[in-house]
């Protein structure tokens, strides 16, 4: 259950701003759509089942955060640390990763249909059952079948 609500995120980062700070807080299943979270500080945050719809989170850290079965369409995660985070069967549907660090996470049976994730840094990420599309960008010289472990495949979006 979620420690705050979505009014008092927002006060926060009225207040606070880019130094906005909510490490290893209860924001599970909160609608946060469509909020200015740049820079913030969600380490280790719960997000489980979040509303982030276009929301803005460049530059945010979100390592090791739990965004589980998280909505991030159309979410703009420019820069974003993500480092560890588990992502597992979140919708990243037209999500924009440029450059965000994914190095160790878990997306497990996530939708990365329409992602953005040029010049992401993907390494030890956890790729399998990803679903994907055409339109899906990879960083340069990104192979999926390398990243793919025991369950081995991804998803082409229909």
């Amino acid at each position: 259950m979620a420690e705050l609500t979505r009014k008092d995120v927002i006060a926060i980062v009225g207040v606070a701003g880019r130094k906005a700070r909510l490490a290893g807080v209860d924001l599970s299943g909160l609608d946060l759509s469509e909020l200015n979270l740049y820079g913030i500080d969600l380490m280790g945050a719960n997000l489980a089942q979040a509303n982030l719809h276009r929301t803005r989170l460049s530059k945010a850290e979100m390592g090791w955060a739990s965004l589980v079965a998280a909505s991030l369409e159309k979410a703009y995660l420019h820069e974003a640390n993500l480092v560890g985070a588990d992502l597992s069967h979140a919708n990243l549907k037209k999500c924009v990763l440029i450059n965000a660090c994914l190095l160790g996470a878990n997306l497990l049976g996530a939708d990365l249909s329409g992602a953005l994730l040029k010049e992401a840094d993907l390494t030890g990420a956890n790729l399998d059952l990803v679903r994907i599309d055409e339109a899906t960008e990879w960083p340069a010289g990104f192979d999926l079948v390398d990243h793919l472990g025991y369950a081995g495949s991804a998803k082409s979006a229909a």
